[in-house]
């Protein structure tokens, strides 16, 4: 099985996740298309009858416009799901157990760098922490499955899905058996 098998990324549902990094690759290609385009632009210009000067003050008018256009339509609160899923979609991924607890859950979000969690919260609230600590930092997945790696357990019941580099991926659910 591989990441883009699965039904979420970091608690994310797949179908939209696949569709935010279609519109962010597509996004990024017409940057691309409107970059080339103004570098034609701006030679066709300074060849005819342009003064540099000129060229070059819309050229930058464009630019600008442009990085603050790709800056709005390309900033996401998902954004680092959609690097992950593009980077690792092809990844193999195996189920792993692990024998933890809420309190060990804790211990393993703290000693990985994590604030954003009170002790002695429900099991729950810790596995939601986990995939917004991954959310807000992807360095956050590799720290995580190193910490949650102590815990394996064949007979363990927290049952989440890693990739073979290494990356805590998501919670297995029952929807996946």
């Amino acid at each position: 099985m591989r990441v883009k098998d699965l039904d979420n990324v970091f608690g994310i549902p797949m179908p939209m996740l696949k569709t935010q990094a279609t519109r962010y690759s597509v996004t990024l290609f017409l940057c691309w298309v409107l970059d080339i385009s103004l570098v034609v632009v701006a030679g066709i210009l300074l060849y005819t009858k342009g003064t540099p000067s000129t060229v070059m003050q819309v050229a930058i008018i464009i630019a600008v416009f442009m990085n603050l256009v790709l800056f709005a339509v390309t900033k996401n609160e998902n954004e680092q799901a959609i690097n992950f899923y593009r980077s690792h979609k092809r990844d193999k991924v195996e189920q792993k157990a692990y024998n933890v607890d809420a309190d060990k859950l804790y211990s393993v979000l703290f000693c990985a760098g994590y604030k954003g969690i009170k002790a002695e919260q429900s099991l729950d609230k810790y596995i939601e922490a986990m995939n917004s600590a991954c959310l807000r930092k992807k360095s956050y997945s590799k720290k995580l499955y190193k910490y949650l790696s102590k815990y394996e357990d064949e007979n363990g019941s927290f049952k989440a899905w890693v990739t073979c580099r290494g990356y805590y991926v998501s919670e297995r659910s029952e929807l996946d058996e």
